[in-house]
This record gives C-alpha cells, sequence and structure tokens, in this order.
C-alpha cells in the first residue's frame, strides 16, 4: 500500500493535503504504482500529472488560500466538467458513484458551509483549473443557485463561493499541459 510518505520522497515538499485527496488513490489502484514510469508513454499517470515529469512537479509549490470557486471564474473545460456533472444529477439518471459522491458532498457543504476537503488547483490565464475536486466545485455551483429562503428555513447559511483550495505554482511559473 503506497503512503503520503512514500509519495513524499518524490515530492518531499507537498503537503498531505495535496498528496492524500489526489495522488493516493491512484498510486495504490491495479497498475499503477508509485512513483509514476517516465516516460509516461500512454500510462494513466501521464494524464493525471499533465504529462509532466515528477522531477517537473517538485518545482510546484501548494499554498492553502481562500479563492473563488465560483464557476466563472474556472477556464472553459472546468466549467464544462462540472456542468456536465450537473446535468448527470438533474437528469434524474445518476452514474451511481457520481450521485454516492454527490449526496455525500451536497450534505457537508450545505451543513457546514465549506469542503470537507480542500480542492487542488492551479490558475491558469483562463481561469482557475482544478486538478482534484471537480465534484466539490459542482455541488458548490448547484447550491449557488438555490435562493437564500432556501437554506433560511434550514437555519443554515448559504455557502459563499470563497473556500480554501490548495494553490499550486511551478518555479518558473508553466503549466501542466491541459487534458
Amino acid at each position: 500500500m503506497i503512503t503520503v510518505a512514500d509519495i513524499q520522497k518524490d515530492l518531499p515538499d507537498w503537503p498531505a493535503g495535496v498528496i492524500e485527496p489526489w495522488l493516493i488513490e491512484f498510486a495504490n489502484d491495479p497498475g499503477m504504482g508509485w512513483p509514476p514510469p517516465e516516460p509516461y508513454g500512454n500510462h494513466r499517470w501521464g494524464r493525471l500529472l499533465g504529462q509532466r515529469p515528477i522531477s517537473w512537479w517538485r518545482d510546484v509549490t501548494w499554498t492553502l488560500e481562500k479563492t473563488d470557486c465560483g464557476i466563472d471564474g474556472l477556464t472553459p473545460k472546468a466549467k464544462a466538467d462540472v456542468m456536465d456533472i450537473r446535468k448527470e444529477m438533474e437528469g434524474g439518471k445518476p452514474d451511481p458513484t457520481t450521485k454516492r459522491r454527490w449526496d455525500n458532498l451536497f450534505r457537508y457543504v450545505l451543513n457546514d458551509g465549506s469542503f470537507p476537503v480542500s480542492p487542488v488547483v492551479m490558475r491558469r490565464p483562463e481561469g482557475l483549473s482544478p486538478i482534484d475536486g471537480t465534484h466539490r466545485l459542482a455541488v458548490l455551483s448547484g447550491l449557488r443557485l438555490l435562493p437564500e429562503a432556501a437554506f433560511a428555513a434550514k437555519k443554515l447559511a448559504k455557502p459563499s463561493n470563497e473556500q480554501d483550495v490548495w494553490m499550486g505554482k511551478h518555479k518558473d511559473r508553466e503549466l501542466p499541459c491541459a487534458p
């Protein structure tokens, strides 16, 4: 079983808050492991890491920042992904995994006003780009559409678009390749 400590051997300055939600599950999937193969070739790790080698990712620093996570500030691809998740839920026949994830996140964000785990993101010129956390952003955008009265009736506050995220920045201001 791959652990945070195993991954931190290759990415020593990375916080567990970035590794746990993003890399651990994939590292423990069959056929994945850690460290990823280099070159990636057609390996799934290449897509997950934006075709950048681990040496490139070592130069990314992560800070926990309060950031506007509203749908209008997302990249076009992220916005499309968020809308796809919402449409799947609104269509009434979501995939069981999507439904379970949505329902758990919806309850949490509705009651707490924040994400259970901060999304992992990078800022591109065209907007915020989630590396991990698209379902969380979809739930937030869905809740933000509800009228204030829906929250007042439950004695809850409407969640703010301003949420904590892990913001990644490369030392040379480079970005991973977009999918």
